[in-house]
């Protein structure tokens, strides 16, 4: 029986997170994913048992038995602003690059306060309201994961997935012609770069809340963009939305792409298309 003396904090899912618990050193090195029981330690700590992995870390196994060991704790409180700065000091060329790969320009990273923790970018959901309070930090894997049992996407312990992104670029007017509703951040952030007016669920395509129906008011027309997977899955996320705010109208990328970011690599003007489907 391995020592599992380290508390875990859930963050998506199946996914764990939290201070070893061979050595009880730090704070989220350490995953867990409970469907699987597979482990990985984003460091090489003393007398780990775990075999070196691609990731530069340890990876390993728990049985049944062992896993009953580990305790949840409560859902935590929302992720304080300095967390967010703490991040935001760690971005480097890595990030930075591969958001350039995307179209986003360092100066649209720094105003969405994007940072690095371990091997992810984070983004947080800040939102002014006569202060800057933070409604979540997600967390993305610069790339894909070595490994195929570990997530791409992840959330900081206590932060809100059913929360607007980009909420300050839409409550900065009265009204707007329209707003663009699309499934991930990261689209959303080009967007709002390219003078777009967008949002996104910040939990991912398939959160909606109709309490957000009040917040859509300002905008004459709301353009849902679905991706265009080959399962359909987002045409379904943003018909559900259509349907759920009662308006609006349900659109794919333009010259046939995926989503967004790769619509902006293959060089469409996405102001004037917007522009265009919205009526003018």
């Amino acid at each position: 029986m391995l020592p599992l003396h380290g508390r875990l904090v859930s963050q998506h899912k199946s996914e764990y997170a939290g201070p070893c618990p061979f050595t009880g050193l730090g704070d989220d090195r350490f995953h867990w994913w409970a469907g699987s029981n597979n482990w990985w330690c984003r460091h090489d700590c003393p007398n780990c048992p775990g075999e070196i992995c691609a990731t530069g870390g340890r990876k390993g196994f728990f049985d049944d038995g062992e896993t009953r060991s580990f305790r949840v704790l409560p859902p935590a409180d929302l992720p304080t602003m300095t967390r967010v700065y703490e991040y935001q000091e760690r971005l480097d060329g890595q990030v930075l690059s591969y958001l350039a790969n995307r179209g986003i320009r360092r100066e649209t990273a720094s105003k969405f306060l994007v940072g690095k923790n371990c091997r992810r970018l984070t983004v947080p959901n800040v939102v002014r309201n006569g202060h800057l309070v933070c409604y979540g930090i997600k967390k993305r894997w610069v790339g894909k994961p070595p490994e195929d049992w570990i997530d791409k996407y992840t959330m900081e312990p206590g932060s809100r997935g059913k929360s607007i992104f980009n909420y300050n670029r839409l409550a900065s007017r009265r009204s707007w012609p329209y707003v663009a509703v699309v499934e991930g951040i990261l689209d959303c952030m080009l967007l709002d770069q390219l003078g777009v007016p967008a949002i996104a669920p910040f939990g991912g395509g398939g959160v909606w809340d109709t309490r957000w129906a009040k917040a859509l008011d300002r905008a004459r027309e709301v353009v849902f963009v679905a991706d265009d997977d080959p399962d359909g899955q987002g045409f379904l996320y943003a018909q559900k939305k259509q349907q759920m705010l009662g308006r609006g109208q349900v659109v794919f990328p333009p010259g046939g792409c995926k989503d967004i970011g790769e619509a902006y690599k293959a060089g469409e003007k996405l102001p004037a298309w917007f522009t265009q489907i919205a009526g003018g």
